[in-house]
């Protein structure tokens, strides 16, 4: 089966010198360069027109959602996790307050950095919910501004 021309070892194949996606390294003339977004002189924008604008905020809206969704999802999973983790967390440090013995102190360490490193993942898990609440703010803004 022929897949085509592989592209050259030291490159991504739609990443190429000049930005082009052919691979020729000199850079587009001004003729194919594609227009700035700024509005032309009738309002509208070059390249899309108004409806084009905003279906693409909604598919922007769309996806944002749901992958605001999945994240809420992860939240709520690695929240039983880390109840469970600080838990087990607990115990073995009560076990250890009471043996006093090597051991139940190892046990208690390495159960306080699993719950640790939990606590990390669910701060990470609630930035990055944070970023795509802004960032559905931003597209709900663009389109509402869009539609007036």
């Amino acid at each position: 089966m022929d897949l085509g021309p592989t592209p050259h070892p030291t490159t991504h194949p739609t990443t190429h010198a000049g930005g082009r996606r052919d691979g020729d390294p000199r850079p587009l003339s001004p003729a194919v360069r594609p227009a700035p977004l700024s509005g032309s002189s009738d309002g509208s924008r070059p390249y899309t027109g108004p409806t084009m604008s905003r279906s693409l905020i909604e598919r922007r809206l769309v996806e944002a959602n749901r992958r605001l969704r999945r994240a809420r999802e992860e939240l709520a999973v690695v929240d039983e996790q880390l109840r469970a983790l600080v838990d087990t967390a607990e115990d073995s440090r009560i076990r250890a307050l009471v043996s006093e013995t090597p051991l139940a102190d190892r046990e208690h360490h390495e159960a306080q950095r699993h719950a640790d490193a939990m606590a990390r993942s669910r701060a990470a898990v609630v930035s990055s919910i944070e970023q795509l609440e802004r960032a559905q703010d931003e597209l709900l803004e663009r389109l509402v501004t869009e539609s007036s």
